[in-house]
């Protein structure tokens, strides 16, 4: 979050050495998508620039591993509109609505 992030005309964000594509923005918050990481799990710098103008601040951003399906209740069914699955997410026991994997949304 941020203010006057709506000003200007052209705007970069990089997670590390990698391009985070730019989606959209507000007054308040730029939204990108980021790549996979080049280096597996662990933190980034972000470098965040609008127009000519650089955030000063030290940002970082956190890559983590997918979340593995273990489970997906029930195992059959007539397929219906009304039935419904359930994946289960087994790093925190929660629960996933697909694999992760790919891009993240990153808001400011």
């Amino acid at each position: 979050m941020g203010e006057n992030l709506g000003a200007g005309s052209s705007v970069t964000i990089l997670f590390g050495n990698q391009t985070c594509e730019f989606y959209g923005r507000s007054m308040t918050e730029i939204v990108c998508y980021s790549a996979p990481s080049l280096t597996g799990v662990g933190s980034v710098q972000i470098s965040v620039s609008v127009d000519r103008a650089q955030v000063k601040e030290s940002l970082s951003f956190d890559y983590i591993e997918d979340p593995t399906v273990q489970h997906i209740e029930p195992e059959w069914s007539i397929a219906r509109q009304t039935d419904r699955q359930t994946e289960t997410d087994g790093r925190a026991g929660g629960r996933a609505g697909g694999r992760a994997g790919g891009r993240a949304g990153v808001l400011w």
